[in-house]
């Protein structure tokens, strides 16, 4: 009789302590962008405080490709067990549906939030090749040539793609959207005059605004940045309902054992109010983004509502 009521008690408590345990080893977070990038800037900073959290180092790993989806296969690929996470950039989710094969977007529909990390704001940046000195006159010279005026991206549904796109569309402008695998091969090429411009994020645009071959022309946000406080907005500019943001969410695989979602959940809101980790965001030109699971579903789906009418192919 005995034996009957203590094999379950057991059993039980084996689980718990399994539970308690997570993680006995060191953790892996996946990107879907090159090393250098503005995703792999906040993802090195995020691991180092993830590994200090749980006692673990956390290692970053960049699987560059269509716009974040070589990363997300990766871990869509990976045991569902919390050891493998993906920092998702908000265009993967949101705007890449309707601008890829749907044939590759299956391993978006592995992966579940966690929880928001920080958001993004671009910065309109332009070759001094291209001769123009405002936005006004960039707009201009795309008239007056177009087709001829190029925007780099980091890929198909990336938020500088976005940028580009709802440029021309507001402005009736032709512009020749040209994807990269990454920010920093499109940083590149502007930098030796082979595109145009290029939208890149605060967090690295401010190092490269100050460089003899580039302009600043504007930002992307409603309201300027902190980043860059006297560059107008580009809705300032003359074109009053534009604005692209975007964010970073930390991805688990779906079916991931519930203690180790509710720890990383847990250890995710402990460093989003961490001042450390705060200031450190900042000074790389990261803004709060301290969203929970629920609250990243619900902008994932808002924000492609939004997108779908403007990226959708036919």
């Amino acid at each position: 009789m005995l034996k009957r009521y203590f094999v379950p008690v057991i059993l039980g408590l084996m689980v718990c302590i399994a539970h308690a345990a997570y993680p006995e080893r060191p953790l892996k977070l996946v990107i879907g962008y090159p090393a250098g990038g503005s995703v792999d800037g906040a993802a090195r900073i995020l691991a180092n405080h993830m590994g200090i959290a749980l006692g673990q180092p956390v290692v970053v790993e960049s699987r560059a490709g269509a716009s974040g989806l070589v990363g997300a296969a990766a871990v869509a690929g990976a045991p569902a067990d919390g050891y493998t996470l993906y920092l998702g950039a908000a265009g993967t989710f949101t705007v890449t549906p309707f601008v890829s094969k749907d044939a590759a977007l299956g391993p978006l529909k592995s992966l579940a939030p966690i929880g928001g990390v920080v958001s993004v704001t671009n910065v309109l940046l332009v070759s001094k090749a291209v001769p123009a000195k405002s936005l006004r006159e960039l707009i201009a010279h795309a008239k007056a040539h177009p087709g001829r005026v190029t925007y780099g991206s980091s890929g198909e549904g990336s938020s500088s793609h976005l940028s580009g796109e709802l440029l021309g569309k507001l402005s009736g402008t032709s512009l020749v959207h040209v994807p990269y695998k990454g920010a920093a091969p499109a940083m590149a090429d502007l930098l030796g005059g082979q595109i145009s411009m290029f939208f890149d994020v605060t967090a690295t645009a401010q190092g490269y605004a100050k460089h003899d071959r580039i302009n600043a022309f504007g930002v992307t946000s409603r309201t300027r940045n902190v980043a860059f406080p006297l560059l107008p907005t580009i809705a300032e500019q003359g074109y009053p309902s534009y604005e692209v943001t975007t964010w970073m969410s930390l991805f688990q695989h779906v079916g991931t054992p519930s203690a180790a979602s509710e720890k990383l959940s847990a250890v995710l809101r402990a460093i989003q109010k961490d001042p450390v980790f705060q200031q450190q965001m900042r000074e790389k030109g990261y803004d709060e983004f301290a969203l929970d699971r629920q609250q990243i579903a619900q902008r994932i789906k808002d924000e492609s509502d939004v997108y779908s009418a403007l990226l959708k192919k036919e």
